[in-house]
């Protein structure tokens, strides 16, 4: 069934479920700019965004850093609604949770994955993937980037 599916897909098609983008250049003043969108799915053919519209600022004057859950899971369901539309495949959306689901407004903020492995605590690092498991589905979000190995 896959090999059908994957014949049936042009070249413009495979390199753009290739392609990851963040999700910034979907957003127009935080929000889901519907026209960026359909451009980025049905013309660039998009298989993947990760991150956050709000990576890259000057936290100390931009405000909040992280949108709530449910705007985050509204943004998933817009982008994946835009795809069904489109017929293409699901998009593969994704958080840089490496320190926790910190786009994630109210998630817990972790230190560096390279320090919980050097208490040699199995303990503390199942709990603390576990925390950015729980954050990071609660906003919708299917996959994190996480953990670093």
């Amino acid at each position: 069934a896959l090999d059908s599916i994957v014949r049936a897909m042009s070249v413009a098609d495979k390199v753009g479920q290739m392609t990851q983008v963040d999700i910034s250049v979907m957003m127009t003043d935080g929000a889901l700019d519907k026209r960026k969108l359909a451009y980025w799915l049905g013309e660039v053919r998009v298989g993947s965004i990760l991150n956050s519209p709000l990576s890259g600022r000057d936290c100390a004057a931009a405000g909040p850093t992280g949108l709530s859950a449910h705007e985050w899971r509204a943004i998933v369901r817009g982008v994946q609604a835009e795809a069904q539309r489109l017929g293409l495949p699901p998009v593969l959306f994704g958080l840089d949770s490496v320190h926790g689901a910190t786009y994630v407004r109210g998630a817990t903020l972790f230190g560096h994955q390279i320090a919980l492995a050097a208490t040699f605590d199995r303990g503390i690092v199942e709990a603390v993937g576990a925390a950015q498991a729980r954050d990071t589905i609660a906003a919708g979000v299917p996959w994190l980037f996480s953990p670093i190995l």
